[in-house]
């Protein structure tokens, strides 16, 4: 997993947005299933309580009623009392408890389970405390339950139940159900708790955080890769090496015997080959460079105080986000509290820009 998170980090700055709409798109997709759940609920709430059903009668496509609410009828063989256990290399990492029901007119011994209650510690001292609630009536094979809740397919550690039924020799109805019990009531259990909202907040913080990544590591994976120049460094021009001297006079050779006259004509063309020559490799003219003024301490603390100014309003920004994406009526008061500080944030900007420009007018 570790290495998984560092392999994630070390993509480009770019990938990130992808990544984070993505987060987006995903949790607006919850929120819709989350909406339809509690529309759901809503309904099934409106609509009142079915009329309870015999375990031994009941077809799940039919009395399986909106958001999956089921009322039914039978007797638990305590028997078959299961505790669920699930360990991984050995060690218990969960923990569950479940209770077998039958038809009201199932015998003793049936080897068809008609539905079945997982439970976690909490959830079966309380149905073992409130036995007298679900209690209504005495059958044949004892106490008649009666039970409102939701009825499942799967539930958690629902393949060690099945197995745990299997290994008792029984084996499970074609309309098989797990049955959830509303503990704390029908109202409270179909009641809206804020799920959607909360689901769709937690995919925008999310995704935020990984916007935040790919932004922090395009502002400053920038600076980082940005070389400093230098101002005076210069590059010289090649030499171009010397002409050979011209070839003196022998001794016995005058300056007005033809031989002479020919050396002096070889000499003066050799000497006005050799001006520019001289005059290339001689180069343009430099001047010294001009001394420039260290400014990188004040660079650095200025690129201190940008950095803050920047995760600042990409903190302001994220906050109004969450805060729309949560609650569409906050976002005016907050823009209220929070365009204030955005305008002092740029009125810092602003001078800090005066203020730098003055001082480079003064190095000038």
């Amino acid at each position: 997993m570790g290495r998984l998170f560092i392999l994630f980090l070390m993509l480009p700055w770019w990938a990130f947005f992808p990544v984070a709409g993505g987060v987006v798109w995903l949790g607006e997709k919850a929120y819709s299933v989350a909406l339809e759940a509690e529309a759901e609920k809503q309904a099934a709430l409106d609509a009142g309580i079915p009329a309870a059903v015999d375990l031994g009668a009941f077809d799940r496509e039919t009395d399986r009623h909106r958001a999956g609410e089921v009322h039914v009828r039978g007797w638990i063989d305590t028997d078959l009392n299961y505790e669920l256990v699930q360990r991984t290399n050995g060690v218990p990492t969960s923990r569950r408890y479940m209770y077998m029901l039958f038809g009201e007119a199932d015998p003793a011994g049936s080897p068809v389970v008609r539905a079945a209650m997982v439970l976690t510690g909490d959830e079966q001292e309380t149905f073992v405390d409130g036995l007298d609630r679900w209690m209504v009536d005495f059958g044949a094979q004892g106490f008649i339950f009666q039970i409102n809740g939701f009825g499942e397919t799967s539930v958690t550690l629902g393949g060690l139940a099945r197995d745990a039924i299997e290994d008792e020799g029984l084996r499970t109805s074609e309309d098989f159900i797990f049955v959830e019990p509303f503990f704390e009531g029908r109202e409270a259990a179909l009641a809206p708790h804020g799920v959607p909202q909360k689901s769709r907040m937690i995919f925008w913080a999310v995704a935020a955080g990984v916007a935040l990544i790919g932004v922090v590591k395009r502002r400053f994976g920038k600076s980082a890769g940005r070389k400093p120049r230098n101002l005076t460094e210069t590059k010289a021009a090649p030499a171009m090496p010397p002409l050979p001297p011209a070839t003196p006079l022998a001794s016995g050779i005058s300056p007005d015997t033809p031989l002479g006259r020919i050396a002096a004509r070889n000499a003066a063309r050799a000497l006005a080959e050799q001006e520019p020559v001289a005059t290339a490799n001689a180069g343009p003219t430099t001047h010294p460079p001009r001394p420039v003024a260290p400014v990188a301490p004040a660079r650095a603390r200025g690129k201190g105080v940008s950095n803050v100014v920047f995760l600042s309003r990409l903190a302001l920004a994220m906050i109004f986000v969450g805060t729309l994406s949560y609650d569409p009526t906050m976002a005016l008061p907050l823009l209220a509290v929070l365009l204030p500080f955005f305008v002092l944030l740029r009125l810092v900007a602003g001078m800090r820009r005066m203020i730098g420009a003055r001082r480079a007018a003064q190095v000038i």
